[in-house]
């Protein structure tokens, strides 16, 4: 799966729910594309510096379900990457190195990948998580030396090979409460757009809003929110506010 050139489906650039968007968000979705890899996964920071947009604009992607953010340093996956790149030849395809992080993220997202038969290679679908289990969890260097045995994808006969063409991504299991609930604990400290609204409704300005963001030792959304509270009882909550963030994310 060659990276010199990426495709854009026109059944899915065409539709009202993509068209309903601004300008600034379809551009950066096509720029998007154009920087993913070959399993759809994209540093969108380096992106949206590049073409001048603002993380507002990713957020609007997130909840317009074209893109799902899988940690706090904007690594994004486009779910519509193998829809819009139907056509493309998977023995050029190099696999992801976030395909782990993806897999904790979005376990049920299909990835393709080449698998030998007799006679010729064949694209096969599956979710990241089940392709992770054929692979033991190691990403391997794509080359036609390392092509998966079809015999090893199916755990059968060579005759059963036509079922695997299809996408057979794996239902979500069911998580444990003590699961959803780190999940969502998870997800929240992990959600730049939700401590930017956060920061700004307390009054922050974009200068110090941003250099905050980029802080790895941000509290997560919680704290934020119990932060921003305590705030508005002071005579400058924006002040206060900085000082007391500074203060955590220096110590």
């Amino acid at each position: 799966m060659s990276k010199d050139s990426t495709m854009l489906a026109n059944d899915l650039l065409n539709t009202t729910h993509f068209l309903k968007m601004p300008s600034s968000v379809k551009l950066l979705y096509i720029y998007l594309n154009m920087d993913a890899d070959s399993d759809g996964i994209v540093e969108a920071y380096h992106t949206i510096r590049k073409i001048s947009a603002t993380p507002g604009d990713l957020e609007v992607l997130v909840q317009n379900k074209f893109a799902v953010l899988l940690n706090e340093d904007l690594v994004t996956y486009l779910p519509d990457y193998l829809h819009n790149n139907s056509n493309v030849d998977v023995r050029w395809k190099k696999d992801s190195i976030y395909l782990p992080l993806l897999n904790d993220v979005c376990p049920n997202a299909c990835v393709a990948f080449p698998v030998r038969t007799d006679k010729k290679v064949i694209k096969v679908i599956k979710s990241v998580a089940e392709y992770m289990a054929l692979t033991q969890g190691k990403i391997r260097d794509s080359s036609r030396a390392n092509y998966l045995d079809l015999e090893r994808v199916s755990g059968c006969s060579r005759a059963a090979h036509e079922q695997l063409l299809s996408c057979s991504c794996i239902s979500k299991d069911k998580l444990s409460k003590d699961k959803l609930n780190e999940n969502k604990r998870i997800k929240a400290a992990a959600n730049p757009f939700a401590a930017k609204k956060i920061l700004e409704a307390t009054g922050i300005g974009s200068q110090i809003l941003y250099q905050l963001l980029a802080n790895p030792q941000l509290p997560n959304i919680g704290t934020l929110q119990d932060l921003a509270a305590a705030a508005q009882r002071q005579p400058n909550p924006a002040q206060w506010l900085t000082e007391e963030l500074v203060r955590r994310c220096t110590s």
